[in-house]
Order: C-alpha cells, then structure tokens, then sequence
C-alpha cells in the first residue's frame, strides 16, 4: 500500500516538473532604468556576484527561494510582471 501511494506521489510530482530561468534581458532592463549594477543587485538579494552570473548566464535555475527573494526587491515591485522576469520550462519525465 505504502509503495502504490509513493508511485502515484512520484508520478504527480514528475508530471509537474518545471524549470525557471532569469530572463537576461528583462533583468537589465529593468537594473538600468534604476541605476543599478548587477553586483549591486546581487548584493541586494544576498547572494554572491558569481552566483548571480551563473543564473543571468543560464547556468543556473531559479529556486522558489531565489525567485521571492527577487519578487520581494524594491527594484522589482510593481514594475515587471513575474512572466518577464524568468522563462519557465516544463521537464518531461
């Protein structure tokens, strides 16, 4: 019983599978029009600057965490939709 419940669980969660990434250009836009670098925006979100770089590059994804921590920003609020900010790719499994 414990096995069946666990194989539907897994199916569910893989059918549901998704994937965010930093839109680049959205990003610098946005960091432009208020004055800031993207060290400094980093620096804003608590995270290092080679951090950043690896999820401006795509080399990294965006956790549910990194994508609040951006929605809760200044520079962020109100200005841009969530959809212009990261791309979301759905993983089939």
């Amino acid at each position: 019983m414990w096995l069946a419940a666990s194989a539907e669980n897994k199916t569910i969660k893989e059918a549901s599978m998704a994937q965010y990434y930093l839109r680049a250009r959205a990003i610098t836009r946005l960091l432009d029009r208020n004055h800031l670098s993207h060290g400094e925006f980093a620096d804003q979100l608590g995270i290092s600057r080679s951090y950043w770089s690896s999820l401006v590059n795509h080399r990294a994804k965006l956790s549910p965490r990194m994508r609040r921590r951006i929605l809760g920003c200044a520079v962020v609020q109100n200005d841009v939709p969530d959809e212009e900010l990261w791309q979301v790719v759905e993983v089939e499994q």
